[in-house]
């Protein structure tokens, strides 16, 4: 998450040279990681990071960033500020003093991208948007075993941003000609008005991130369905109530824990026995399936 943090911190991670735009686009597409802008440029980060750590060269390091379009100026920038956002952390409490940000028991999670994906909602909610595939674009394709959803094409989906309206993702965007979409929903960090209205460092989310790290979830007991709310906006979902009821509760067992150790200035309880942290773990893990 410090990565993460310290890049929307940060100019722009790779260079995009008018002469080499779709040469550029596609070295950062080799890193593509999640669907996500963020992750994408993570991921790229700790490739440059495990070079470092391996002992290579300052010149191969230089060679790889040049043959990837990174920028080895906002790569050190990247670092710097990691190390600079760990400060409060420490100071606080809430991580060991002696921490760095490569600590092994800080990132036993680095690997679990919905998670990532969780914090990342939480950090920059309500700024939501969804996607949309409107009824027309749904077609089938007649086969010998009887008919089969035809695949869809990225321009046939929609999105809308939950205050403005209709929302297009920038052509910088990893997600930029997406039609694989695992989840309706995506968190991004700026949107910027040129011909369009243009959603910039996208992500998409799972569902169990916005009703575990969005705002608050009410139930229509009589009626079905959640609804998650911002202060200028709201998601209906459809959904049993009961998960509503799960959902509230974990959220408070979570948020009195982590209340407790920033207030004492204590770790946060870890163990593997802390039920509240494993089921929170679980449901995110697995966007609220049961687990394989």
């Amino acid at each position: 998450m410090l990565t993460i943090t310290a890049s929307l911190s940060s100019k722009p991670l790779f260079i995009s040279p008018m002469e080499k735009r779709e040469e550029a686009a596609q070295a950062r597409s080799r890193f593509s990681t999640g669907n996500s802008d963020l992750l994408t440029d993570m991921h790229a980060f700790n490739e440059c990071m495990r070079l470092e750590r391996e002992g290579k060269p300052r010149s191969a390091i230089k060679q790889f960033c040049e043959e990837n379009f990174i920028s080895q100026t906002t790569l050190g920038e990247i670092s710097m500020l990691r190390r600079e956002f760990l400060g409060p952390l420490t100071s606080i409490g809430f991580i060991p003093l002696d921490s760095t940000p490569s600590t092994a028991s800080l990132n036993i999670n680095s690997d679990n991208l919905n998670l990532i994906k969780s914090i990342v909602v939480g950090g920059l909610w309500p700024r939501i948007a969804r996607v949309h595939l409107p009824k027309s674009a749904i077609k089938f394709d007649k086969v010998q075993a009887g008919t089969v959803q035809r695949e869809n094409v990225a321009k046939e989906y929609k999105m809308y941003d939950l205050r403005e309206g209709r929302v297009f993702l920038h052509p910088a965007s990893i997600l930029f000609g997406n039609a694989s979409w695992k989840s309706p929903f995506l968190v991004y960090f700026q949107k910027s008005l040129t011909t369009k209205l243009f959603l910039r460092d996208a992500t998409e989310v799972p569902l169990f991130a916005i009703l575990l790290f969005g705002g608050p979830v009410s139930i229509n007991h009589i009626g079905g369905g959640l609804t998650v709310r911002s202060k200028e906006s709201i998601i209906k979902l459809k959904a049993w109530p009961r998960i509503g009821i799960l959902v509230n509760q974990l959220r408070r067992l979570l948020e009195a824990q982590l209340s407790e150790s920033i207030e004492s200035g204590t770790l946060l309880d870890q163990r593997s026995d802390n039920v509240v942290l494993k089921a929170m773990l679980s449901l995110i893990t697995n966007d609220g399936r049961t687990a394989e």
